[in-house]
């Protein structure tokens, strides 16, 4: 961790980074804790001005900029840390900081942004945990100035990313200060995301920068538990924690995949606000977000439940898109559970719903489901012409990203009709989709249908452990348990033949 910080760069030229790190590097090298050296520092300096310099620094992660600092330094004074700092005479404010960079923690001017203070990460990080932690309301009274300064710096509705910079960074400093309400409801919701049309997300595309703002409302960077205060006009209403756990659970899955367990937690503690508030909508998207970290991550079995409250939700409801989701991710799952007679039944149902509501995206989904039923049940060319006339109307809505899916049902059905060469052909062109529109999801079950085809032919043994290793490989780092169990299951009863001496004469592998 040391040797790490002490090779990040930071803003400011190379030579203004070397003066303060090859200070600090020297002192490590020769054995010298870095702690160690921050505390002999500290006795150096005393209790003065130079000290409280050095803490306000750790209030920044970038170099701060001397508008920031006068916000900082303004009267009336921060007890205990700017009272030696209000109201400074130029020339006094220069002797400070030059003692401090004498000392080499502080960096040299850059020319190319005057009047911006620098340091080492490892200074600014010593000196603000001690603000922090020790200086608890000073540290929210920084804050507190620092939210109200960078509230104002940015235009009241911002149109790309530098100028909504700003206000990542007054929320991020409200919630510092506990302004929690103020963040959220003042500069979040209304300049941020501008309401329902989610603009930093949807407009500029700032997933990740979203997600380093909405930690801040949770305990301690902890998702799922959100931060609580004892003052009472900043402590968040139901909705209000609603919509945070709502929007986190959204970008933690958009960034760290449906098999996240941060974004699992968050809809988890949705759930019971859902229910307090009566809000049926919002319990659907946090039911359908604990159903994807369920399937990628825990047994079928679980998801099924899942699935099935969201299903009975939206029959409550009469909400007939939410009913048509439900009713094509409960068919999916029983495709899993290799339950044909299940997915008949949900496809037909979504394929009428479909048809009523004019919902040609789901009715392409139901036909598709509704082949691979019956290629399983034993008509595979019915089943192979359903899922052509699907993927057809599928493609017709101009659709693509879930299209390696449903060209591996219809491998499965040519394998299970004999047409083998033609099977191993649509697992070529789902691979080719995949690669071209970036799709993962369906990479390991691609894999492992072809290894249980080529061994079923009479393949070349190479390419078949390759398949399934890879499938196997694949399923592991996206963290999905049921496609692991999945895949390690076909190898296993591949390598159980090959050493029966079964192989010899053709492996019989089934599809599940």
């Amino acid at each position: 961790m040391l040797g790490s910080y002490l090779t990040d760069a930071y803003s400011g030229d190379i030579r203004r980074r070397r003066e303060v790190s090859e200070h600090l590097a020297h002192d490590v090298r020769q054995g010298v804790h870095a702690q160690k050296v921050m505390q002999s520092y500290q006795s150096w300096l005393g209790e003065g001005p130079e000290l409280s310099v050095l803490r306000m620094l750790g209030l920044f992660d970038r170099p701060a900029e001397e508008k920031a600092f006068e916000a900082l330094l303004k009267s009336p004074a921060i007890p205990d840390l700017t009272e030696s700092l209000t109201d400074l005479s130029p020339t006094e404010w220069r002797t400070i900081l030059a003692k401090l960079r004498r000392a080499r923690l502080l960096a040299g001017e850059d020319p190319h942004n005057p009047g911006h203070l620098d340091t080492h990460p490892l200074v600014r990080e010593y000196f603000g945990e001690q603000l922090r932690s020790q200086q608890t309301e000073a540290w929210k009274e920084c804050n507190k100035r620092l939210f109200n300064y960078y509230r104002t710096l940015a235009p009241q509705l911002p149109d790309n990313f530098r100028e909504i910079e700003p206000l990542f960074l007054a929320v991020i400093c409200g919630c510092n200060a506990g302004l929690f309400r103020e963040a959220l409801n003042e500069v979040y919701m209304p300049r941020i995301q501008r309401g329902d049309a989610h603009f930093a997300a949807n407009v500029l595309g700032a997933i990740g920068p979203l997600l380093s703002v909405l930690v801040h409302f949770f305990e301690d960077g902890r998702w799922g538990s959100l931060a609580e205060t004892a003052v009472e006009e900043q402590i968040l209403p139901a909705k209000d924690q609603l919509f945070i756990l709502m929007q986190a659970g959204l970008y933690l899955t958009a960034t760290r995949g449906m098999a996240a367990p941060e974004a699992r937690i968050c809809y988890e503690r949705a759930e019971p606000l859902c229910h307090s508030m009566n809000h049926p909508q919002l319990l659907y998207v946090a039911l359908m977000g604990q159903y994807r970290y369920t399937l990628m991550a825990d047994k079928l079995s679980a998801a099924m439940q899942i699935a099935e409250r969201a299903y009975s939700l939206a029959q409550e409801q009469n909400e007939t898109n939410s009913l048509a989701v439900a009713l094509h991710f409960a068919a999916f799952l029983a495709r899993y559970e290799r339950n044909p007679a299940e997915v008949e039944r949900l496809a037909s149902d979504l394929i009428e719903l479909s048809t009523v509501q004019n919902f040609a995206f789901w009715l392409a989904c139901g036909e598709i489901s509704r082949g691979w039923a019956r290629s399983a049940s034993g008509d595979p060319d019915q089943g192979i012409a359903s899922i052509d006339d699907g993927i057809r109307e599928y493609r017709a809505t101009g659709s693509i990203l879930i299209m390696p899916s449903w060209l591996a049902l219809k491998a499965e059905a040519l394998h299970l009709a004999n047409r083998t060469s033609e099977a191993l052909a649509a697992i070529a062109e789902a691979e080719a989709v995949a690669q071209r529109t970036e799709e993962r999801e369906s990479l390991a079950e691609l894999h492992r249908l072809r290894g249980v085809f080529l061994a079923n032919m009479g393949g070349d043994e190479v390419q078949i452990e390759t398949s399934f290793c890879e499938a196997i490989r694949i399923a592991k780092k996206q963290k999905s348990v049921s496609l692991t169990t999945r895949a390690g299951a076909s190898y296993a009863e591949y390598c159980r033949q090959k050493a029966s001496g079964l192989g010899g004469h053709g492996f019989r592998l089934p599809l599940c």
